[in-house]
């Protein structure tokens, strides 16, 4: 197969609304593909410039900014509805929700904002704090998509873990 178990299982799950019937086609299958490669080249990304910053601040001495209160926002309703959504087998409706949220919120929006601040070693605080956000949200995000792509995920957490 071109695709790989965790990009067949989301896209399966991402296009069949319950109770449908869907006809299968490799070309769906790119859906899954293409975001599952989105979460690695974000996971690659945050990794890669995180491990040039020293330390992890406390929870409680985080310097939060606008951006950061807005993605932990974000995240919380994003939590919320798709726990429901899983409750109540609408696991494509979750599917959209996470992809949603990880795509266009985190990827699209979250991690631009916070370039800035992980470049930059004038402002220690505001660095470490975003450092902090990017590992949590990516590691909460991972555990709401578990139960659709558990490879990805796990393989993220534990990284993350180290």
């Amino acid at each position: 197969s071109d695709y790989g178990a965790d990009a067949l299982r989301f896209s399966i799950i991402y296009i069949a609304p319950v109770g449908m019937d869907i006809r299968y086609s490799n070309e769906k299958c790119e859906l899954g593909r293409n975001f599952a490669n989105k979460i690695w080249n974000a996971f690659r990304f945050i990794m890669m410039n995180v491990e040039k910053i020293d330390g992890l601040p406390n929870r409680n001495s985080l310097k939060m900014e606008l951006s950061d209160k807005w993605i932990y926002s974000r995240l919380n309703s994003t939590i919320k509805s798709v726990r429901e959504n899983y409750e109540n087998l609408r696991l494509n409706d979750a599917a959209q929700q996470i992809m949603d949220f990880i795509w266009k919120e985190f990827c699209s929006w979250y991690l631009e904002l916070s370039k800035e601040r992980i470049y930059s070693n004038a402002n220690k605080d505001g660095q470490l704090t975003a450092k902090y956000v990017l590992l949590d949200i990516l590691q909460q995000s991972m555990r709401l998509l578990h139960p659709l792509m558990p490879f990805i995920s796990e393989e993220i957490c534990q990284t993350i873990k180290q």
